[in-house]
């Protein structure tokens, strides 16, 4: 098939880390699926996007993009041009992504379909006043920022004042709400799925590694600097997790059970932050999330014997599935 890896090209800015980690990946996904016979093309998502489509009489679409021109608020859009445009695409659709991408709106989803998630409230202001509800230490976190742009080890606070300067620097630095979230002190279990409908595939579960990070404070949480900065000493990795088969199990029903209610699509993950009592708390659902070296999805893969290739292949597999195309057109992950 002819086939476009939609992604971005890099732009200089301060989160250059990110940027170059997209390019990478949409070349390891592009020469994934050339090793499964399919003809591939690297489509930038910019203002060219469907004019380069056209031209390349694409087919369908491996889309890893997360910004639109360099906006990342608009990587929803980009699926719902794609629908509207009526081309075939890997991963979720554009209701799912602006309600994964949107902090606030999967607290509300969650919270309304009862799944654990730690209580929250939404400040627009750093005046506002804070619900009597919620107990210090608290997390505070832009309302739609991915791959933890805007948290940093100051993200945690413990009083009034601090909780005020954080509000009000994720209002003016990225000029939107702040979700501030009690913190729950415990392990981050990430929890990786492939498939679609009642045809899943989990991956092992994959624990946040805080070992090896200098930070003295007990409440280490995976920030920026963990996840995106390799000469830092306070930069993070997966192992797998070591949970009884009851605590394992629990994880995994919730974790398809919000798949499913995100309707998710092809692939996604679900991250929990798990306290010393095994009581679970969902603090992140991720649509598209990412292949690289730095997500748990590639590093649970491996873990069982799936390489690169076979991991985008099996999630590609998914899409053409989901859009029942034959399979004398689709070309089969293991010959």
């Amino acid at each position: 098939m002819k086939t476009g890896v939609l992604y971005n090209t890099i732009k200089s800015s301060e989160t250059r880390e990110v940027e170059e980690d997209l390019m990478e990946m949409a070349n390891k996904i592009k020469k994934s699926l050339e090793n499964n016979g399919h003809e591939v093309s690297l489509i930038n998502a910019d203002k060219n996007l469907f004019k380069n489509l056209n031209k390349k009489n694409i087919e369908f679409v491996f889309n890893v993009c997360e910004r639109f021109n360099g906006n990342s608020l608009f990587e929803p859009h980009v699926a719902a041009m794609l629908e509207l445009f009526g081309v075939s695409f890997t991963g979720s659709d554009y209701v799912a992504l602006s309600e994964c991408n949107n902090k606030i709106k999967t607290k509300e989803i969650l919270t309304v379909n009862l799944m654990p998630t730690p209580k929250y409230h939404v400040f627009c202001s750093p005046d506002e006043k804070l619900n009597p509800g919620l107990k210090f230490p608290l997390i505070v976190k832009p309302k739609q920022q991915e791959n933890s742009i805007g948290i940093t080890k100051d993200a945690v606070v413990y009083d009034e004042k601090s909780l005020r300067e954080r509000i009000k620097y994720v209002n003016d630095e990225f000029k939107e709400e702040a979700l501030v979230e009690e913190f729950i002190k415990g392990i981050d279990v990430e929890v990786g799925i492939i498939g679609n409908g009642d045809d899943l595939f989990i991956l092992p579960l994959a624990k946040v590694n805080y070992e090896n990070l200098s930070d003295a404070d007990e409440n280490k949480i995976f920030c920026y600097e963990s996840k995106w900065d390799l000469k830092s000493k306070n930069y993070g990795d997966y192992v797998k997790a070591d949970l009884s088969e009851e605590v394992e199990e629990k994880l995994k029903r919730l974790a398809v059970k919000i798949y499913k209610i995100f309707n998710i699509k092809d692939y996604g993950r679900i991250d929990f932050r798990l306290t010393e009592n095994n009581e679970p708390y969902v603090i992140e659902v991720t649509a598209n999330p990412g292949l690289s070296k730095v997500c748990s999805t590639l590093e649970s893969a491996e873990w069982i014997g799936l390489s690169y290739r076979e991991l985008v292949n099996k999630i590609f597999e998914s899409a053409l599935n989901r859009y029942d195309i034959s399979k004398e057109e689709a070309i089969k992950i293991y010959p």
